[in-house]
């Protein structure tokens, strides 16, 4: 068998610039140069090898055409990629400056709320002080009110117990002035009465002494007695109990 004269090393290098794996260009490479030695052993087949070769550079510049042509499809692919992605992009920055925007006016609108809330409150606070204020000044008027009322009360209460206390103080006065003339009407009715039983004590003494004395002498004189009416004694007054 004739040797044939094959770069495989060229030809796997071609194969590696066309894209081919490493691995599988030296693979082809053997196997061609395998098929080379089997079946070339004359000129013709020479020439039949190198015709095939051709027809291999002619599906290897295919491959590559192809291979290009799938890699700037690729380049493409990505870059409409990249393109829709900055789109994407641009989108949502867009969305995200509309909701930065929307919150924004939220924001705003709610720090408005707030502020007509505040002042809404002030308000209601300034009306509430103020009706707190007529309030404590009517309880004042009022209370100014009760307080003369009071004071007029207690003085016609102090007038009238003044009144009442000269009443009574007269009365116990005149109580006293009777009961002071009673108990002097008292005094001189037991002043009369003491003087009676002693004038009547008195004369029962004369009387017992002129009968000791008629007893002993022979003639005794006559003396009239005192008759019965004349020797009851009033009866002393009884005091009067003073008044409660």
């Amino acid at each position: 068998m004739h040797a044939v004269a094959f770069d495989t090393y060229s030809y796997v290098q071609k194969l590696r610039n066309a894209g081919v794996d490493e691995t599988q260009a030296a693979i082809q490479a053997e196997a061609l140069l395998s098929l080379a030695e089997d079946r070339l052993a004359t000129k013709q087949d020479a020439m039949d090898l190198k015709r095939d070769i051709k027809e291999l550079d002619v599906k290897i510049e295919s491959i590559r055409s192809d291979l290009k042509k799938d890699l700037a499809m690729m380049a493409t692919n990505v870059e409409s990629i990249r393109s829709d992605l900055k789109k994407d992009l641009v989108m949502m920055d867009t969305k995200i400056e509309s909701v930065r925007s929307d919150l924004k006016k939220d924001l705003a609108m709610m720090e408005t709320n707030i502020e007509l809330i505040r002042s809404d409150l002030k308000k209601d606070l300034a009306m509430l002080e103020t009706k707190i204020e007529s309030v404590r000044s009517d309880l004042k008027k009022d209370l100014a009110i009760v307080e003369t009322n009071l004071k007029k009360d207690l003085a016609i209460m102090e007038t009238n117990l003044k009144k009442d206390l000269a009443v009574v103080e007269a009365n116990l006065k005149g109580d006293i002035k009777a009961m002071e003339g009673k108990i002097a009407d008292a005094k001189s009715d037991t002043l009369k009465w003491t003087s009676g039983m002693f004038v009547a004590q008195t004369a029962l003494v004369i009387g017992a002494m002129f009968a000791m004395m008629k007893m002993n002498q022979p003639n005794p004189a006559f003396y009239p007695t005192p008759s019965a009416q004349e020797m009851r004694l009033p009866a002393p007054a009884t005091a009067p109990h003073p008044a409660p």
